[in-house]
């Protein structure tokens, strides 16, 4: 799955909220819309970073899908 960073979730990250723990933090900047969700919980496994981090993201509306690869 290919995950991006909705308005929120840049409007969010840019004010330093709360809604993001420290790992989501770090995991969030990786979110571009082209690598995919394993791809950022495999660079991040050393800091603790999990699915559950991902799906709070995507919950609280910080991620979004990706674009559509054709």
């Amino acid at each position: 799955m290919i995950l991006m960073k909705s308005k929120l979730g840049q409007a969010a990250f840019k004010e330093r909220s709360v809604l993001f723990s420290p790992r989501q933090r770090a995991a969030f900047i990786l979110f571009d819309g082209r690598v995919s969700v394993a791809d950022v919980l495999g660079k991040l496994a050393s800091l603790g970073v999990t699915q559950q981090d991902v799906d709070e993201m995507c919950e609280k509306g910080l991620l979004e899908s990706g674009p559509i690869e054709v």
